[in-house]
């Protein structure tokens, strides 16, 4: 058999068993690994650490904060190739944050809830926000729920026994030039504060 057939037929079999840096498992069990979520950001692995606390009313209880919690998603990946390389944590222990997705004023009950639905509550930012972050708090991007956004967050499940919350979400986000962050097979586990 001809030399260069052999090698082609090499070529192919380690391209058809290699697998992208961006593959991911949406089943990844948040427990069994450090970090308190995981998910896909424009197909792309991306994962941190989770916090969240019980919605709190300015003025009284209404339908918006009545047994609602905001959950904060925190990393420390580089949101660009421009970012400076750095020891990537996912922000256990102490960080400084490259980025940050928040979910406002979530039921505390196991539930499906439809991002529009949530948008009601949230004032004129929305019911979710997705940062980018210079020094850990200074804000450089904002990306935000719109009338039109698709999305959920799901919670599979509560224990306030150990208060904690864990669920799933999928959203899309976009900032102030149309520009989307699409979140995907999010997966996630929080204690509440």
């Amino acid at each position: 058999m001809n030399l260069s057939i052999w090698f082609y037929c090499l070529a192919f079999g380690c391209l058809a068993c290699s697998k992208p840096s961006t593959t991911f498992s949406p089943n990844l069990p948040v427990d069994d690994g450090p970090y308190k979520v995981t998910a896909l950001l424009n197909d792309s692995t991306w994962f941190g650490s989770a916090s969240a606390s019980r919605t709190l009313a300015i003025t009284g209880q209404s339908a918006c904060t009545s047994n609602r919690f905001d959950v904060r998603f925190s990393t420390d990946l580089p949101f660009n190739n421009t970012s400076p390389k750095q020891l990537v944590t996912g922000c256990l222990g102490d960080c400084i944050p490259t980025q940050v997705l928040v979910f406002h004023n979530v039921p505390l009950a196991v539930g499906t809830y439809n991002i529009t639905t949530l948008n009601s509550c949230a004032g004129q930012n929305g019911a979710a926000n997705y940062y980018w972050l210079l020094g850990g708090d200074a804000i450089i991007k904002t990306y935000n729920t719109q009338p039109g956004s698709n999305g959920w967050i799901q919670v599979t499940g509560y224990d306030a026994d150990k208060k904690v919350v864990e669920g799933t979400f999928d959203i899309d986000l976009s900032d102030q030039s149309a520009k989307t962050a699409r979140f995907k097979k999010g997966v996630f586990k929080a204690p509440i504060q």
